[in-house]
């Protein structure tokens, strides 16, 4: 699974909210355990063969210095119990 994260606009000028942070790591978790988020957006209209998926994200926001500190937020996210 390929996430692109664009955040543009207002909200995303200082960096991804927490909120909208903690919905992608839901779905990230989703798709670490081979089953597919319902609110996903996917590329085909086949549906996925459910197994467990490698994931990677990449931070691309129109506030380039707050890619990084965005993928650290995500990490301390997903290494939550």
């Amino acid at each position: 699974v390929y996430a692109r994260m664009h955040g543009d606009g207002k909200p995303y000028s200082k960096g991804y909210p927490n909120e909208i942070l903690e919905n992608w790591a839901l779905k990230l978790k989703t798709w670490l355990k081979g089953q597919q988020p319902e609110n996903a957006q996917c590329v085909s209209q086949k549906a996925p063969i459910l197994r467990p998926r490698e994931v990677y994200v990449y931070f691309d926001t129109a506030s380039k210095k707050a890619a990084p500190t965005d993928a650290v937020n995500l990490l301390k996210i997903l290494s939550r119990p």
